[in-house]
């Protein structure tokens, strides 16, 4: 009889804890799959955003600018990464950009800048594409532990590679993650690790090191080794889901996940004293039965007396109950005896399974629950592509039962498996997560579009056994995609065939959030510079303009008032561009919050009105000239006239007393002073004459090699006369062995002459003209100097011009026309040289004038204008 009991016990024993143990080892595999999505999804969110970030055209335009030497743009970038970029993304605590030598340049703390990265590995390999980092003791942003997630920075206008953005992410926030923190924090009233008092899940890197926090454990992230069974086979690539110690020595019930792109190892671990409780108890009171039972083999014939048979039977039928997973089955013994306690003692024990088996069961509840709320469709397919699981999402989009149906019959009508990507094939394949966009047939045939991600679900060997997928539907997210882009491409079109910019813009901040295509075309500046740079417009207006523009803008939007305004924008080219602005401003509650405008381009309208102000004040200058011209004129003729008829009169005067003068030396006096007067008038008239051919355009040259201190000799023998009436001495120093030089000998001769004669006419009594010539350089230089009355520092220009009597006045003193300097000018200018003067009031005068040597003459006369 107590074998029957003893065999009876075991086998119920035995079969309780193989089933509670792979329930609890299987619930464990599922968690671990769950919980190493969360990390995939995790790292990929990263990795997005950063990509995201590398892409933004105001961070590329501003480290080109940084590169180029800019100094303003690192603190630009820097407010834009951390007003604009930092609040996208909570679990990034700082961001730096980092130049091609690995120097930081902008980032989200200034205390960053100048920090040398070129040693580390995110910067190595985040030159070439985005890159996750392992977990490691950062030096940046306060000593953190973290993982850098980095991505190349190109020139949008030529590709090349200008550097690094790196985005900090606290190891904690993957931590949230697995301690269940994140979901609370995101609305879960409750995590199932709460409910464990040891059930722990955790990373380790390829190190062996702990990168996320323990439980039992305090300062462990990158101090803890790991050295576990699961640990060393994922190093192998092998997952596994069992019963062994883990890093405290204690013997733990777990799966593992591995992660083979950063050799990350996930655990999902409970203590076995807490995982299979139930059975000790269930062992321990099974125990105790038998000896009990043993002890009391003396009593058992006694009791069979007393129908002891059918209380065992009752206790046998029982626990082939609780074998079929009745908990609820209980002894009822009133027998008052040893038998009696032993079915309190069974009741006890199945009242404990039960309630271990309730808490295994409300784990996988939970997990049930989880994946049958979901949105998204959850489907499990094996590798003959048949559908062995799915949630009532997924029903709900294939709206049919398809759960033991082909996944290519069911969602495809097909008989056979895609040709086109699978991710069924694909993972079976290559034993890696996989992401695509497939289109569904439902039951009634009509297409939906889904978004799928697909993992691998391996066994404790690491073999791919099915693959989960999950599909979310997004054709109506898609529908309203496409009618949203044709809708934007009609508004589009609409304005940007407006022959103008188009814009809508912030009332408080003057930014704006579109502007059209026409942007680009009449200001040459890229759209995206208008739209990323915060005081684009203020920056770009005219600085003339900017200060009065920007306030009327200012106070016609806060009195929200539509407004007009013209003024002018500096292009991309460096151009000058008008621009008319009609600006209308949007008011929500009594507030305006939007500016609306179009810039009409109104450049050739200002030109026009421009051109016409010039020419209206051209006018009026030119008939004040006239004016003065004519008084002027009025003058000259006056002293032109004067001019002429002195010569005339000292001639004939000559002439006459000559006829009757007997003494031979007085009458050739007198008719030198008749040929000097005769002289005079000619250089007179040759000079008005001159005036009048250089006016028309038909004054020449005849060029020819030309001796200038022979011109100098000439010139002071032609005007000793001249000079000695007025008691001034004339004296000559000309440098010996002066090269010759082409120019037209009549012409230089006349220059030289009026410049003698003015030094002889506004000389002092007793003065002295001196005449000098050398060689300076590549040129011949000839000077006059006297003693006279000077010029004016403000008239040494002037005396050049036509015409040009610096006071009518001292005409009728000492003579002259006002054309014997122009013409010496026009003369010089014509063979390539220059005349100048220099003086000092009340004490004398130079003029002087410069010859090129060696000017290349291709003709002998030459037209000068």
């Amino acid at each position: 009889m107590l074998v029957p009991i003893a065999l009876v016990g075991y086998s119920s024993y035995s079969a309780n804890k193989e089933s509670l143990e792979k329930q609890v080892l299987d619930d464990l595999a599922l968690v671990a799959e769950a919980y190493e999505g969360h990390v995939y999804h995790f790292s990929e969110l990263a990795k997005r955003r950063t990509e995201d970030f590398s892409s933004d055209g105001y961070i590329r335009d501003s480290l080109e600018k940084i590169v180029k030497g800019d100094p303003s743009a690192a603190k630009n970038l820097n407010s834009h990464l951390l007003k604009n970029k930092m609040p996208l993304d909570k679990t990034i605590h700082g961001i730096n950009v980092i130049d091609l030598s690995g120097r930081v340049v902008a980032s989200t703390d200034e205390r960053e800048i100048g920090k040398d990265d070129s040693e580390h590995e995110y910067f190595i390999k985040g030159r070439k594409g985005i890159y996750v980092s392992d977990v490691h003791i950062s030096h940046h942003f306060g000593e953190k532990v973290s993982i850098v997630v980095s991505a190349p920075l190109t020139s949008r206008e030529t590709g090349a590679l200008l550097g690094v953005i790196t985005n900090h992410i606290e190891i904690t926030e993957l931590n949230k993650i697995l301690t269940g923190e994140f979901q609370v924090e995101h609305g879960a009233i409750s995590v199932e690790r709460g409910r464990r008092k040891t059930l722990e899940i955790y990373l380790v890197n390829k190190d062996k090191l702990m990168i996320t926090e323990s439980r039992f454990i305090e300062n462990a992230v990158l101090a803890q080794v790991v050295d576990t069974l699961p640990v060393q086979k994922c190093a192998r690539g092998e997952e596994t889901t069992g019963v062994y110690r883990d890093y405290r020595g204690v013997e733990v019930a777990g799966a593992s996940m591995c992660l083979p792109e950063k050799g990350w190892t996930l655990l999902v671990e409970i203590d076995t004293e807490e995982a299979f409780a139930p059975l000790a108890d269930l062992r321990k009171i099974a125990f105790a039965a038998t000896l009990a039972v043993i002890a009391l083999a003396g009593i058992l014939t006694y009791a069979f007396s007393r129908n002891v048979i059918k209380p065992i039977i009752a206790l046998d039928n029982a626990a082939e109950e609780i074998a079929k997973g009745n908990f609820d089955a209980r002894v009822d013994i009133k027998t008052g005896d040893e038998i009696e306690n032993l079915a309190s003692a069974f009741n006890t024990m199945t009242k404990q399974l039960k309630t271990s088996y309730a808490e295994l069961w409300n784990t996988k509840e939970y997990l049930q629950n989880i994946i049958s709320s979901a949105n998204d469709g959850i489907i499990v397919i094996d590798k003959d592509y048949v559908i062995k699981d799915v949630n009532p999402a997924a029903l709900e989009m294939a709206k049919c039962e398809i759960v033991g149906k082909h996944c290519y019959e069911a969602n495809h009508a097909e008989s056979e498996p895609c040709k086109i990507v699978c991710p069924v094939k694909e993972i079976f394949e290559k034993g890696k997560p996989i992401e695509l966009t497939h289109t569904h047939i439902d039951s009634t045939g009509n297409p939906y579009i889904v978004e799928i991600s697909a993992a691998p679900i391996k066994d404790e060997k690491g073999n791919v056994v099915s693959v989960l997928e999950v599909a979310r539907d997004v054709t109506e997210r898609r529908r309203a995609e496409e009618a949203l882009r044709q809708s934007h491409q009609k508004y589009e079109g609409l304005v940007n065939s407006i022959d103008g910019i188009v814009w809508e813009a912030d009332a408080r901040t003057f930014q704006f959030s579109f502007v059209n295509k026409q942007a680009e075309r009449l200001l040459g500046h890229p759209i995206e510079r208008w739209l990323t740079e915060p005081t684009f417009w203020k920056d770009h207006i005219h600085p003339d303009d900017r200060e009065w523009a920007v306030s009327f803008c200012v106070t016609a939007t806060k009195e929200k008032r539509p407004h007009e305004f013209e003024y002018r924008m500096i292009a991309a080219d460096g151009r000058i561009v008008w621009l008319r602005d009609i600006v209308v401003v949007v008011v929500e509650n009594d507030q305006p919050v939007k500016l609306r405008g179009v810039m009409v381009d109104v450049t050739e309208r200002k030109k026009a009105e421009e051109r016409l102000k010039k020419a209206h004040s051209e006018l009026q200058r030119a008939y004040k000239e006239l004016q003065s011209l004519d008084a002027l004129k009025s003058d000259i003729i006056s002293n032109v006239s004067h001019e002429l008829r002195t010569p005339i009169t000292i001639i004939k005067g000559a002439l006459d007393l000559a006829v009757d003068e007997k003494d031979e030396e007085k009458r050739k006096e007198l008719f030198t002073m008749g040929m000097n007067a005769l002289l005079k008038q000619n250089r007179i008239v040759g000079d008005l004459v001159a005036v009048a051919e250089f006016h028309k355009g038909k004054y020449k040259l005849n060029l020819e090699n030309v001796n200038i201190g022979y011109i100098v000799l000439l010139v002071e023998k032609e005007m000793e006369y001249h000079a000695g009436r007025s008691s001034v001495k004339i004296k000559t120093k000309v440098e010996e062995n002066l090269p010759e030089v082409k120019a037209d000998f009549d012409a230089i001769k006349h220059v030289l002459t009026n410049l003698v004669e003015n030094a002889i006419k506004f000389n002092k009594p007793k003065g002295e003209v001196l005449i000098e010539a050398k060689q300076i350089e590549n040129a011949l230089q000839v000077s006059v100097a006297d003693t006279g009355i000077g010029i004016a520092k403000e008239n040494l220009e002037r005396i050049f011009s036509p015409l040009t009597q610096l006071d009518p006045s001292a005409s009728r003193k000492y003579g002259g026309t006002g054309t014997g300097l122009a013409v010496a000018r026009r003369i010089v200018e014509a063979h390539g040289g220059k005349i100048w003067a220099e003086s000092e009031v009340g004490r004398r005068s130079r003029f002087y004038f410069m010859l090129p040597i060696g000017r290349r003459v291709t003709e002998t006369k030459s037209d000068v204008k």
